[in-house]
């Protein structure tokens, strides 16, 4: 069991260190390792343990009952379990979210969620979320997530294993912060070869958004200035001493490393800084602002509890304002060090941020308004795990540049993927384990214990606020470390204070501690009745055991099936995107590699039913049925437009609200017996279905005033009256860009803009605003 638990605590290790570098942990493939790996050590724990437990039963390993129990207390281990409403909450949240993606009966949809039912249509059964396959692939995440923070809370059982988890953590940032920094000033501007055109004026680190990467930093600021409490036992150093005593205290290697354990923090509060995160500058603020109350409030605790029992005790233990004055000045001295290097270095571009311009100017409580549309929809059951931007999409009441892809606030998504219920019991979790943590760390006193897990707190809170304004959490690389941050806290503030024990035993093998004497026998009694019971106890699990084991061992082995099928699909896709980018670079078409293109897309298609695969397939065909129809060959385009429209199908079944799908479709008909337009109702009523579901689209309007101006004798009265309604949809925001957009999209194919300037005469408001924009 020992060989096992090492090879896991190594294991979590090294996924700590790994998973910020591929660009916060956001690639298919960083996922897929994560994920995998989490399993995997999951699955040599849960061995190891029922191994230890079986040989335990059978009476090979020598222990007798609590023997176990009394070495953690020697060699101080924690011991106990997770709070258990941590523990019912994140259950909670895990079933509700299974709950979306297994199909249900339509009775009870209509129940749960009746915009579903509007999107979807009738049937028998239907799953809650928008798009079961994507919400699959989100949950894996999420379950990924919460094994890994069991795996970090029962590997956090020593000090020992503790040191070496907090110094990868920190190394991790400390690597952050060095490399961003350095790219900054050097003015590269890359994460391991690649220009980061989003940010050119940041430090970044290997995260593609400045914001999350001062997010990661913010959590292992926080856990550095712990550990340097820790590790410098500011808080068992008296009050009242002279420098003379205080410099013996130190000793020479305990102040060296006390100065590099210093350091730490100012560097991550430097990378911070030249972020030019306004979220990452706050919640500095925020975290050593939680760290200051902290540690007051434990003073006063420690001293209104040494008043009752022994001042100078409790003062010794660092309880007292004594220490509480010692640990304010060392955390004022970290800000003051991070702010003095940043006024060397100059701050003018972070002042600029906070101007009240660049603050208002950026339309997030607009976007948060959008996104309580969304609750309000879909109140019980939520769009679905990773639906987010197509319930958005179908809410925004106007255009807003680029793609929404998150909220801007991880609460609000949450809310507005998992549901009210789903939501609130995550964000529950998540708070619950911050109260708990911090209740049992305002009784502790061991010095290491205390620096750790106050780092632990405030990296959590910090993390939180942030979040408000933000969307880090989505970064499985600030996920993790938020759950390790909970994990570690959880489990060091359970650490024991080690108990000496003389190695003493008795006839019958018993230890006996080194206070007994009298009474011995009475003792002696009473550890045979606590071992009878604990033999028929041990009888019990052993009927149940093997249930246990066959039960724990299915499920690790179905999420890791699971884990694999549906990443296996990206691993193809990545091949097919290697392929067109040879093709593009030898200045090959895409008809000479159309063959490999397309087996690589069907492997990927038949490894996981995400919507992706499809939605790739149907762009090759759309594009090879163009090239053949630009060759002139009416025939082989339909036979690629057939086999586009069975591959668009097959995505709209997998996520019916995917504007773009329909879109595709829209093209897909208007292409059959072209130039006849044999299919023009049914392409006019797909490019309505994709407004439908994205009404104030930049594109799709431009696209859709487009095609029904060039069939407009065609149309209906009331296709005329819709499309002039789109219209006036982009007023008063996006008219600049829309007409001009309109006029080049008309000009590029018809060449005369007479025709359109007569259909818009057509209606006097919608003339009014677009003449301005036509030439003559």
């Amino acid at each position: 069991m020992r060989i096992g638990r090492e090879i896991v605590f190594g294991g979590l290790c090294l996924l700590l260190a790994f998973i910020p570098l591929p660009y916060g942990g956001v690639e298919e493939g960083a996922i897929f390792i994560f994920e995998a790996g989490v399993f995997v050590s999951a699955g040599v724990y849960a061995a190891g343990s029922l191994g230890t437990a079986f040989r335990r039963k059978r009476g090979m390993d020598g222990s007798g009952p609590g023997e176990g129990e009394r070495r953690r207390e020697a060699g101080g281990e924690a011991a106990g379990r997770m709070p258990w409403p941590v523990k019912a909450l994140i259950a909670v949240f895990l079933g509700l979210s299974v709950a979306q993606i297994v199909p249900l009966p339509q009775g009870i949809v209509e129940i749960l969620s009746p915009r579903i039912v509007e999107i979807k249509g009738g049937g028998a059964w239907n799953s809650l979320s928008l798009a079961p396959s994507l919400s699959l692939y989100e949950l894996l995440k999420y379950a990924a997530y919460a094994v890994f923070g069991y795996l970090v809370y029962v590997q956090a059982r020593s000090k020992r294993k503790v040191r070496i988890l907090v110094f990868v953590m920190m190394a991790s940032g400390v690597f952050q912060a060095l490399y961003g920094l350095a790219e900054y000033f050097g003015g590269t501007h890359r994460i391991f070869g690649w220009k980061n055109v989003y940010y050119p004026s940041a430090a970044f680190g290997t995260f593609v958004n400045r914001n999350h990467y001062s997010a990661f930093l913010e959590m292992m600021l926080a856990l550095s200035i712990g550990y340097l409490l820790a590790r410098a036992d500011f808080f068992a150093l008296k009050p009242g001493l002279s420098l003379r005593e205080k410099l013996v205290w130190f000793g020479q290697e305990r102040l060296q490393k006390t100065i590099i354990a210093g350091i730490v923090p100012v560097v991550l509060g430097v990378g911070i800084i030249f972020s030019w995160s306004r979220s990452g500058v706050f919640v500095f603020l925020a975290a050593l602002l939680t760290m200051f109350v902290l540690v007051s409030w434990a003073g006063k605790r420690g001293a209104e509890n040494g008043g009752r029992r022994n001042a100078g005790a409790a003062e010794g233990a660092g309880g007292g304002l004594g220490g509480k004055a010692r640990s304010r000045r060392l955390i004022r001295t970290v800000f003051v060090g991070v702010a003095g290097i940043a006024l060397m270095l100059g701050i003018s571009p972070l002042l600029e941020r906070f101007s009240a311009d660049r603050v208002l100017g950026e339309g997030r409580p607009l976007l948060y308004k959008f996104t309580g549309d969304v609750i309000r929809a879909f109140p019980l059951s939520g769009v679905g795990l990773g639906c987010y931007t197509y319930g958005y999409n179908m809410f925004k009441p106007r255009y807003t540049p680029g793609r929404t892809t998150h909220a801007h606030n991880d609460y609000l998504e949450a809310l507005a993927e998992s549901g009210l219920p789903g939501g609130a019991a995550l964000i529950a979790a998540g708070l619950a384990a911050l109260a708990v943590m911090t209740a049992r760390w305002l009784r502790r006193r061991d010095n290491f214990v205390r620096g750790v897990v106050l780092g632990c707190i405030a990296g959590n809170v910090g993390i939180l606020i942030h979040s408000f304004t933000d969307f880090s959490l989505r970064m499985p690389a600030n996920a993790a470390y938020l759950v390790a941050l909970y994990a570690l806290g959880l489990g060091t503030v359970k650490l024991r204070e080690p108990r000496e024990w003389d190695g003493r035993a008795d006839g019958s093998g018993n230890w006996i501690g080194s206070g007994a004497g009298a009474g011995e026998k009475e003792k002696a009694g009473a550890e045979d009745a606590a071992r009878e019971a604990a033999r028929k106890a041990l009888r019990r699990a052993k009927r149940t055991g093997m249930f246990k084991a066959v039960g724990l061992a299915a499920g690790l082995l179905s999420i890791l099936v699971l884990v694999v099928k549906e990443n296996m699909g990206f691993v193809w896709l990545g091949k097919y995107e290697a392929v067109r980018t040879r093709l593009a670079g030898e200045g090959r078409s895409l008809m000479s590699g159309f063959a490999e293109l397309d087996r690589l897309l069907a492997r990927a298609a038949r490894w996981s039913g995400h919507p992706r695969f499809f939605e790739e397939q149907g762009r090759l065909y759309i594009e090879m049925a163009v090239a053949e129809n630009e060759s002139e060959a009416p025939e082989r385009r339909d036979a690629f437009l057939e086999r586009a429209e069975e591959a668009i199908r097959r995505r709209i079944e997998r996520n019916p609200a995917d504007a773009f799908a329909y879109y595709d479709m829209s093209r897909i008909y208007l292409l059959y017996n072209f130039p006849l337009l044999t299919y023009q109702d049914a392409a006019r009523r797909y490019l309505r279905r994709a407004l439908a579901f994205k009404p104030h689209d930049l594109f799709l309007n431009v696209e859709a005033v487009y095609k029904f101006g060039v069939m407009w004798d065609g149309l209906s009265d009331e296709e005329k009256a819709w499309i002039f309604g789109q219209m006036r949809s982009v007023w008063p925001v996006n008219e600049d860009r829309f007409y001009p957009s309109l006029v080049e999209r008309w000009r590029r194919e018809v060449k005369n803009l007479d025709r359109l300037k007569e259909i818009l005469r057509l209606d006097a408001e919608v003339w009014s605003r677009a003449a301005r924009f036509l030439p003559g």
